[in-house]
């Protein structure tokens, strides 16, 4: 992470891989996209 979002993660105390999800969400990425960069497995219903 960049020295910036290491300041803001410990300012509110966010994860790397919380700070990392935010990211995601701010580069306008769906939750199915954020899982697939993340390596999330999905249970088909």
């Amino acid at each position: 992470m960049s020295i910036r979002r290491n300041l803001l993660a410990a300012r509110w105390g966010l994860s790397h891989r919380e700070m990392e999800v935010l990211t995601y969400v701010a580069m306008g990425k769906t939750n199915a996209e954020i899982g697939i960069l993340l390596g999330a497995q999905f249970l088909d219903h």
